[in-house]
């Protein structure tokens, strides 16, 4: 995985069964992902695109996912909205039968 924007490493650790990595990109976003194995340390500056880790196995995946979280100022946001394209809701009917 690459990093997908400049940013410090805030935190790389595991927390309960699974590795972490935080990322501070500046002006109160932060971005989280795991399990993400990493060898960054806390407060090592990451370039864009530079490698940061790669999918480790913990949490409650049979299979192999990567979770992202994102916080501005400390809430939880979407992390959808810092992609660069995302798909379009489709809403479909419920079945009632």
């Amino acid at each position: 995985m690459t990093a997908p924007a400049d940013a410090t490493v805030r935190f790389a650790g595991v927390v309960v069964d699974r590795p972490v990595l935080t990322l501070d990109h500046g002006g109160g976003v932060l971005s989280s992902y795991e399990p993400l194995a990493t060898e960054l340390v806390a407060g090592q500056p990451v370039a864009r695109g530079a490698p940061i880790g790669r999918l480790a196995s913990g949490g409650h995946c049979a299979a192999s996912c990567l979770h992202v979280g994102v916080r501005v100022d400390g809430a939880y946001v979407s992390p959808l909205l810092f992609f660069d394209t995302v798909p379009p809701s489709v809403l479909l009917p419920l079945d009632d039968g």
